[in-house]
Order: structure tokens, then sequence, then C-alpha cells
């Protein structure tokens, strides 16, 4: 089999009704490649633990005579530049997600593909930070990306997305992993974002084209943030946040947890704590997290500057400026901006982004506001 015949093969045998990830790498395991499988017999099956009707499902669709040819939807998806679908097995399936429990089958990227094997830490946190905890992850995320660390997360509001744009700020990578088809951005006013990321960095997900926000898909992409990792720092998480889950992850899978502690009496900052009081390391600056690897790992490029991008750089775009005279320091929504100036919804989303980007603004609970 070549390696389009391969990829065609997992993604048939993934769709399955009813194969999930236990019966998919109980396949892999005891019939031992994609390869292998194509060519077993339904009698072979039962005798390596198959339920007959499972057996039955798996012998169809091998039998299919377009079992071994790419759906159009996917040939489509791939003929763009920088995409790629890689498959458990395969020469270039991160070495460190083969460690996790369960890996996913199927990886979708669009970007820089060789970043899954770059040394990578994982940031994530509040999806309603305070502007302090904006500010910490702008700081130490841009030391960390400066020094070499791919910073991954999931994409999501709040810490996820300050995270992603802090690295980018300074020329440094980040990888996007999402809990939806990529071709199904979410949220939705993350377009700009995505699209950043993608052309300077990646974004990736296990999830099948077209795949929707359901709740279950977002722990399968948290273990996926951690599973790429070689750690996961915490900023600002509440004892019910979805980052612990993260956090956990990365603890089942023997990465590095790392956590900002905060004050106790607030409610963004428990979940930190009690991570520290569990054993995660308490983290102040970058140089608590880079004290954990040698420079060797994480590829030192001693020239970039951690400052880079951040409020001080220079705005020149009228219609940037004008929007930093809209932003002020209280919360004013996408919506509210959309319907007060003369802007179409990707300029908008574009402009806002790269004042992000520059730390000019900050994306919070509600919309958005002017850091200085």
């Amino acid at each position: 089999m070549n390696e389009r015949e391969t990829l065609a093969a997992c993604l048939r045998l993934s769709q399955i009704s009813g194969l999930g990830l236990k019966t998919f790498h109980h396949l892999f395991e005891s019939i031992g490649s994609i390869e292998a499988i194509t060519k077993t017999s339904y009698r072979a099956l039962l005798n390596n633990g198959v339920k007959p009707a499972m057996a039955r499902n798996v012998m169809r669709e091998v039998e299919k005579s377009s079992f071994l040819h790419l759906p159009v939807k996917i040939e489509d998806w791939l003929a763009e530049d920088n995409r790629e679908i890689i498959c458990f097995g395969g020469a270039s399936y991160p070495e460190r997600l083969k460690e996790i429990y369960l890996p996913p089958p199927l990886l979708y990227l669009e970007g820089n593909s060789n970043l899954v094997h770059q040394p990578c830490l994982a940031i994530v946190g509040s999806r309603k930070p305070s502007l302090q905890g904006l500010d910490i992850t702008q700081e130490i995320t841009s030391a960390l990306a400066s020094r070499g660390l791919t910073i991954v997360s999931g994409l999501a509001l709040g810490i996820d997305a300050a995270a992603h744009a802090a690295a980018l700020s300074v020329a440094g990578a980040s990888i996007a992993v999402m809990g939806t088809g990529i071709d199904k951005i979410y949220p939705a006013g993350h377009r700009g974002l995505h699209q950043k990321l993608s052309e300077n960095g990646l974004v990736m997900t296990e999830m099948p084209l077209g795949a929707p926000p359901k709740p279950a898909n977002f722990p399968r992409r948290n273990r996926v943030v951690s599973g790429l990792s070689l750690g996961v720092l915490v900023i600002e998480a509440g004892l019910k946040s979805g980052s612990l889950i993260t956090a956990r992850y990365a603890l089942e899978q023997n990465r590095d947890v790392f956590a900002i502690p905060g004050s106790i009496r607030g409610d963004t900052a428990q979940g930190c704590n009690q991570l520290i009081q569990q054993g995660a390391c308490l983290t102040q600056c970058a140089d608590d997290v880079l004290a954990h690897y040698s420079d060797s790992m994480l590829q030192i490029s001693a020239g970039n500057d951690s400052n880079q991008g951040r409020a001080s750089d220079v705005i020149s775009s009228t219609d940037e400026c004008f929007l930093l005279r809209e932003i002020g320091s209280a919360t004013i929504s996408f919506d509210e901006m959309y319907a007060r100036l003369n802007l179409d919804f990707d300029e908008l989303s574009e402009k806002l982004l790269d004042l992000e980007l520059r730390g000019a603004i900050a994306l919070v609970a509600g919309g958005y506001q002017r850091v200085k």
C-alpha cells in the first residue's frame, strides 16, 4: 500500500459506526498495521477478540471498492497548500502523541506540520480572565516562545487566545488544537486568529471535516494539547475549569505541570492554587518553566526580543487608531463595534486581531478592552 491508500484505509475504518478509539487501537495492536487490517479475515478478527457485529462491519467496509480511495470531500480539502492528514503508525505521526492513552487515529493539519515535532509547552486557562491574567499570559508566553518553545493551546476564548497571540507577536511558533472539524472555526470570532495560525503556525484536530463543537469533543482536544507538550502551564483557572482537565491529562501522560498562583480570595485562581497544593510547580516567570528543560531541548534562538509586539509598538493604520479611541477601559463587544464602524466583518476581525497581537487591546469576557 502507498501512503495515500493507507490514509484512505485509516479514514474509512475511523468512519465505521461504533468503531471507537479503543476498538481501533485494539485492531492496530492485535493485527499489526493498517495494511494488515485491510488484508485480514472475519475469522482472524474474531480470534483477536473483535465482537461478531463489529467484525462484520469491518469486513463490509474493507471489501468495498472505494476502501482505498479518499472521499472527494477529503481530496478537495487536501488540494489546498499546507494541508495534511496523518494517520497513527505513519512516519510523520508525532512521537510524543504516540505515548498517550488512545492517541488519535487521524490528525488533520493546516500550516507548518513540522511544529508537532518541536519542543512544545501547553498554556491554558480561564475563558474569562482578568486583565492581570492576560498581562501575565503575554509576558510569560512571549518569553517562552522567544526561547524556542512552541506554544500549544486550544483556540478558546481568554487565556488560550492570548497565548496564541503572544507567541505570534514575537514571531514565535504556536499550535492550536481544535475541538471541531478543522473547517468549523469555534468560536466564530477567532476566524482571524485561526487564519494567522494557519499561515504562521499550525491548526490541527482529530475531528473529521464538518464536526460541530460538541461538549464531548473538548476533553478529547485537551488530551492532545497536553500530549503534544513537554508540560502544561495553567494561568487563572477556577476549581471547575476545563484547564484542570488538561492538567490531569498531563499528569497521566507523565508531563510537567506548572501553575501561576493567585489570591486565596478570588475564584479565578483557586484551580491553580489547588494544582500547586497537589505538586504542580509554582510558576512566577518564564525562567521557572525554562529551568526544567535544557537549552538543547528548547532550540534557543537568542535574537528574538521578548518585548516585540507590545502596546508600545507604533500603530500607523488610521482605522486602528480610530478603533483604539472606540475601545476604552469599559468592555465593548464585537457586535457593538461592527454596528458603529464602517468596516466589514472580516476587516474588523483582522484589525482587532492585529491590535491584540500588539498588546494594545485584550479580549475579555463580553468583548474587548484597551490595555494601555
